[in-house]
């Protein structure tokens, strides 16, 4: 019988299986979507930082003669600051509304780096004082952006300049 049943199962043709597609690895089995928790995590980890980073800076600017080159080192700490945690939060894998909030935060985080980055190379008061307003109003709109995130995350909010 089982000699039988061994002539009777066919044999795989080698051009049907030179045919076959392997499995992708792209249709393994999809990354799992991160829980608020852990992109809760991930955020304030991200917001940590940027904000000791620029208490610092400005802890720093505070002790300086306050002149027009501290005042570029200072806009230079910041945009260092804001660049770390705008590619910080670029590689958290948002989901749903929180993705949004995200997007919102990123687009004032990213008009302050521009701000602070044109701050850094001034080369008068005036120019510094320009760009260091704009950065402020980026600032202040990224805070009010960043605590709806926060909130929306189960995080508690911050004061007007942080995240």
């Amino acid at each position: 019988l089982s000699s039988l049943l061994a002539a009777m199962t066919p044999t795989p043709s080698p051009t049907l299986a030179a045919v076959t597609p392997m499995p992708s690895a792209n249709l393994a089995t999809p990354a799992l979507t991160p829980t608020v928790a852990q992109l809760a995590a991930a955020y304030l980890e991200a917001a940590t930082s940027v904000n000791r980073a620029n208490d610092a800076a400005i802890a720093t600017w505070q002790k300086s003669p306050r002149t027009l080159m501290d005042a570029t080192r200072l806009a230079q700490a910041c945009a260092a600051a804001e660049l770390a945690f705008l590619r910080a939060v670029q590689k958290i894998p948002w989901s749903g509304d929180s993705g949004n909030l995200a997007r919102r935060v990123l687009t004032h985080d990213n008009q302050r780096y521009v701000s602070c980055r044109s701050a850094m190379v001034s080369r008068t008061w005036v120019d510094f004082n320009v760009d260091w307003s704009q950065a402020d109003t980026a600032n202040t709109a990224g805070s009010v952006a960043a605590n709806e995130l926060r909130i929306a995350l189960g995080l508690p909010p911050v004061p007007q300049d942080g995240r």
